[in-house]
Formats: structure tokens, C-alpha cells, sequence
């Protein structure tokens, strides 16, 4: 059967009616849940110190309607920060526990679109400021 050639080359196979360039992700592809092994502990970000940055000496006062946005933001901030942290460690086991492509891909898009979440946060909170 041509469209369904299968090439065995050890462990991997490929197959031609699999359409692994389709990155679109349904809503419920959102809602579905990662498998994420909660024994491995949490992950460590380094981040830089204060100390390390040019901070300035003096305090800034942040306008009401600033303040208003970042706290607004901070929520969404945190939980998508999670939910990143989360799909990255899900998709570091899937490579690491060599899953088939499939399971490869889904945990990918997962991370791009986490990731992107994260990013659209950001951009509306620097649109949103207005100093």
C-alpha cells in the first residue's frame, strides 16, 4: 500500500498518512493534560541576581493605571510560568524516555504553545504600561 509505507529502521518507523507538519492545535488539545512524572522533583531556573543588573538607586512610583495592569497580569504571569515549567519537564521525559514520534510532537506543540502564551502575556503588559 503506497500511502502507508513503512520503513523499519531499528526502533523508528515512518509512515506516509501521518501529517507531522500540521502544528495547529485544537482547544482540546489545550485542555488535555500532559503526562508529567511528579517524582523527579521541580526544575531549577537560574535567574540573575539583583545585584548582577544596573538597578537604579532610587525607586520608581509606578503610575496607578501601571499598577493596575501588573497586578492584573501577575496571576496569569505565574500560572502560565507553571504550566511552561510543567509541559517542558513532560516533554524532557518523552525525549528522554525515547516515546514514538507522535508522542514527541504533541508534547512539543504543547511547549510552543505554552511558550507563546507566556510571550503574548509579556507583550500585552508592555503595551499595556504607559511609561
Amino acid at each position: 500500500n503506497p500511502s502507508n509505507s513503512v520503513k523499519n529502521l531499528g526502533e523508528i518507523t515512518t509512515s506516509n498518512s501521518d501529517d507531522i507538519c500540521n502544528l495547529d492545535i485544537s482547544e482540546e488539545d489545550l485542555k488535555t493534560p500532559v503526562n508529567i512524572n511528579t517524582s523527579s522533583g521541580s526544575s531549577d531556573f537560574i535567574l540573575p541576581s539583583p545585584e548582577s543588573g544596573n538597578l537604579m538607586n532610587e525607586p520608581e512610583v509606578l503610575d496607578p493605571n501601571d499598577r493596575q495592569v501588573l497586578v492584573y497580569y501577575t496571576d496569569q504571569m505565574n500560572s502560565h510560568s507553571t504550566l511552561l515549567a510543567n509541559a517542558v519537564d513532560a516533554f524532557i521525559g518523552v525525549v528522554s524516555n525515547k516515546d514514538p514520534p507522535n508522542v514527541f510532537i504533541s508534547h512539543s506543540k504543547f511547549v510552543m504553545v505554552s511558550a507563546h502564551k507566556l510571550v503574548h502575556i509579556g507583550d500585552s503588559i508592555h503595551r499595556n504600561l504607559i511609561s
